[in-house]
């Protein structure tokens, strides 16, 4: 049951498994969902909504669960300094996410939370999902929003309001900013201790650091060739040999892809990096999210010799996480 993500065996007791759709309709008297509602928002709606989803997406995070906080349609879970409310409504066929505390965690949390889900959507045939952003009393397709921001219009007004809103102002509430920038042109967000950065002291955690648009030759950041340089940190500390000898190739394998562009490497060596974040700590959730990235990516844009050998390392890895 464990293998099909119907059950998960209690962190404390042994050998004793909760199974998510026995448990309690009612959400805890406890929980204050309105505390939640003031966080970063996000939802899913589907034209139709298995039950399975919820209760396999618990399963899948049972590790980060925050207070014993769970119901049938329903978990809170804490990654780092944020907690992120998931709730289904299986009659209105929606999903909420609600993503509260520390700001400049909750996007990246959002991101890892919407990974899950499109993880398990891809095992699940001829399931319709959009992806929905909220906004006052409406709404608005996030889809749509990354078609504006293709067409590069900067306003627009959503179904329901009387208002102009800004698309880059709305995307870049949602996600980790990657911005369309005009050529030439860098934009980097980072939270933390710049100096230290740019002296290359110490370790920085990467999740804290958005790069968006142009070209970084003879920045602080990039080679000599213009191209974004992700370090990852995590590698070296895998205990397991054939999970790190595994992550290694794999990093070796995606820098030496011609095809991939220098944002994708990056957008790839970041998911190697949280596959090997979740190998060194147990409790923390993602690998699967990971995994379905990587695929993606490569399926999409790696035709050589090398697809083939990636895909058979990311099979191998899918055993152990």
């Amino acid at each position: 049951m464990e293998k099909f993500e119907l059950c998960f065996e209690f962190p404390d007791i042994k050998k004793q498994y909760l199974i998510p759709d026995l448990l309690p309709k009612r959400q805890p008297e406890s929980l204050d969902i309105e505390k939640y509602k003031k966080g970063l928002a996000f939802e899913l709606h589907y034209d139709v909504l298995p039950g399975s989803v919820i209760s396999r997406f618990i399963v899948r995070s049972h590790h980060s669960i925050y207070n014993k906080t769970y119901w049938r349609t329903g978990v809170v879970l804490k990654q780092d300094n944020n907690r992120v409310l998931v709730k289904a409504d299986l009659e209105d066929k929606k999903i909420f996410i609600w993503v509260v505390d520390n700001p400049n965690g909750r996007r990246g949390l959002l991101s890892t939370i919407r990974n899950q889900f499109a993880a398990i959507h891809q095992t699940i045939a001829k399931l319709i999902v959009t992806e929905k952003v909220p906004y006052k009393n409406v709404t608005i397709d996030y889809q749509h929003l990354l078609n504006l921001e293709e067409a590069n219009l900067s306003n627009f007004m959503p179904p329901g309001l009387k208002e102009i809103v800004n698309v880059q102002e709305l995307l870049g509430s949602i996600r980790i900013q990657r911005g369309l920038q005009p050529a030439g042109h860098q934009s980097i967000e980072i939270h933390g201790n710049v100096d230290k950065l740019i002296a290359g002291e110490g370790s920085y955690d990467m999740r804290d650091i958005n790069i968006s648009g142009g070209s970084f030759e003879n920045t602080p950041i990039g080679d000599n060739n213009g191209n974004i340089s992700y370090q990852i940190q995590n590698i070296q500390n895998v205990e397991n040999p054939e999970l790190k000898k595994l992550l290694s190739k794999l990093q070796t394998l995606i820098e030496q892809a011609e095809e991939l562009q220098a944002q994708s490497k990056t957008d790839a060596l970041q998911n190697i990096d949280k596959l090997a974040q979740v190998a060194n700590s147990p409790g923390m959730f993602g690998a699967k999210g990971a995994l379905a990235n990587l695929e993606e990516l490569v399926q999409a844009t790696i035709v050589s010799a090398l697809g083939g050998e990636i895909n058979q390392i990311l099979q191998r890895l899918g055993q152990h996480f």
